[in-house]
């Protein structure tokens, strides 16, 4: 019986790398688009046909498209970018792989990876918004204009922790060792995050059970832990000092404002804070799990166990 072809875009990202790692575990063949060879070594050992190349080249699409059976669409550009790098990556490469689907494979299916941000994004409030969020809402919905000529799963996960994560744990970490002040109102219960290897779980549940095409589904449970329980997790685990005082967020923002006012006036250092960190400190889940009564998924790892993962990892590779 011939094995499933399984094309990943951002295979050497942190969620791209640990699903790849999954995915070769379970006996799947891969094909994954990748812009240089020096980062796709672990990709190189573990047998995965490679494609250079990556979403805004066409020419490297085509190849990459040709023979697979579904397409798991995760490349995106999640670190400090300019608004125009997040709208080319974000927008138009998400837009390059749904034509070069339709153009070279019109009958694989396609998985796409959006962000819980997505989910609550309202227009109303897009000055409140950071460019990368608005270029994911953006991607989503070009990424819609093409359901009528796609089999589509999009999948919305929270704020991804443990192995390989870049983001969320380094940035609390940062955060916590420049003297995090205080903490985010909101940010009390319902964490928004999603241990990774939970998040294969759903994408390879959707994958192979087709009542996923054309639905929708969160990475999220309720639960009655907060992103302030995490942060004193975080800081208990590395020896910081955790923050007690907890302020509302647009007192936040105007502190932060002021801060760097201050900073670049009178040369001083007084911490200042990312939108999209402050938005972390206040993020909480308002949509949850709504992928078990379909297709039997549910995030098995408990958020403290997952945490002490996620830190071990980063302290052995920071």
């Amino acid at each position: 019986m011939k094995k499933m072809i399984i094309g990943v875009t951002g295979s050497t990202g942190g969620l791209g790398r640990r699903l790849s790692e999954i995915l070769n575990q379970k006996g799947f063949q891969l094909k994954c688009l990748v812009r240089s060879k020096s980062k796709a070594d672990f990709l190189d050992k573990m047998g995965v046909e490679l494609v250079y190349g990556d979403i805004n080249n066409k020419e490297s699409l085509k190849l990459f498209v040709q023979g697979i059976d579904i397409c798991i669409h995760i490349a995106a550009q999640v670190s400090a970018a300019s608004k125009e790098q997040l709208e080319k990556v974000n927008v138009e490469g998400s837009v390059n792989v749904c034509e070069a689907l339709c153009r070279y494979n019109p009958t694989c299916r396609l998985i796409y990876c959006s962000s819980i941000v997505v989910k609550n994004y309202r227009p109303y409030k897009k000055p409140f918004y950071s460019d990368y969020t608005i270029s994911k809402y953006h991607a989503e919905k070009a990424v819609e204009k093409f359901s009528d000529k796609l089999r589509i799963t999009v999948i919305y996960p929270g704020y991804i922790y443990g192995y390989y994560d870049r983001l969320l744990i380094p940035m609390i970490a940062n955060m916590l060792k420049n003297g995090l002040p205080f903490l985010s109102k909101g940010g009390e219960m319902n964490a928004p995050i999603v241990f990774v290897d939970d998040l294969c779980e759903l994408f390879y549940q959707a994958m192979v059970d087709e009542k996923a095409i054309g639905k929708k589904y969160v990475s999220l449970e309720r639960n009655d832990t907060g992103i302030h329980d995490v942060v004193r997790m975080v800081a208990e685990m590395l020896g910081y000092k955790y923050p007690t005082k907890v302020y509302p967020k647009i007192f936040i923002r105007i502190r932060m404002r002021i801060n760097r006012w201050l900073n670049a006036l009178f040369h001083k250092n007084y911490p200042v804070l990312s939108l999209r960190e402050i938005n972390i400190l206040s993020n909480h889940g308002q949509y949850f799990n709504n992928a078990y009564a379909e297709i039997g998924w549910k995030q098995n790892t408990p958020i403290f166990e997952g945490v002490k993962k996620a830190v071990d990892w980063y302290k052995e590779n920071n």
